[in-house]
C-alpha cells in the first residue's frame, strides 16, 4: 500500500515500500501519484523495477517543449501561432538542444544575446526566456531530477526581466 502526503507547495508525494523496495515521486495531483503509485507496486510485485515518471526520460529542453504541447493540447488549451513558432525556434536552437542537467543561466544568457545579435529586441528577447520560464514551471510539476526554477536562476539583466 503507498503513502501519499501533501507536501507545503500544494504537490503529493506518493511513497511506494514493496519488497525491500523503497521509491517515491513527487506529483501535481492526487490522482496522477495514485496512478503511479498503484503501476510501480504491480511492477515490484512483477519483479520488475517501477518506470519513472514520464519526464524522466526528456533528456533536452527540445524533449520538455514537446511535452509541454502535448499538455496543452491534452486539456484543448489553443496554442496561439506565436507561442508555438516560439517553441519550434527554441527547439532548433542551441539551447534546446542542451541536455537538460546541462541548462543553466549562462546558456539562456547565451541565447538572448544570440537573439539580440540576430535582430530581436528586448521584449522579444524577453518573450523568449518567458516561454522557456513557462516551459520549466509547467513540466515542474512532474517528477524532474533537479530542483525546479526559481527567481535566482534567472539573471537580474535589464534584457531577462
Amino acid at each position: 500500500m503507498a503513502t501519499f502526503v501533501k507536501l507545503p507547495s500544494g504537490s503529493w508525494r506518493a511513497v511506494v515500500r514493496r519488497k525491500g523496495c523503497y521509491i517515491c515521486e513527487t506529483f501535481h495531483q492526487r490522482e496522477d501519484a495514485r496512478r503511479w503509485a498503484t503501476a510501480a507496486e504491480s511492477t515490484i510485485d512483477r519483479g520488475g523495477k517501477p518506470k519513472p515518471t514520464r519526464i524522466a526520460d526528456k533528456r533536452t529542453l527540445a524533449n520538455l517543449m514537446d511535452l509541454h504541447i502535448a499538455d496543452l493540447k491534452s486539456v484543448s488549451k489553443r496554442i496561439g501561432r506565436t507561442k508555438l513558432d516560439m517553441l519550434k525556434m527554441l527547439k532548433t536552437d542551441p539551447v534546446g538542444k542542451t541536455k537538460f542537467a546541462e541548462l543553466d543561466r549562462l546558456r539562456i544568457i547565451g541565447f538572448g544575446k544570440r537573439r539580440a545579435e540576430g535582430g530581436a529586441g528586448p521584449v522579444t528577447v524577453g518573450m523568449y526566456i518567458g516561454t522557456i520560464k513557462t516551459v520549466l514551471i509547467c513540466v515542474a510539476r512532474y517528477t524532474i531530477s533537479r530542483p525546479a526554477p526559481t527567481r535566482s536562476m534567472w539573471p537580474a539583466s535589464p534584457l531577462f526581466i
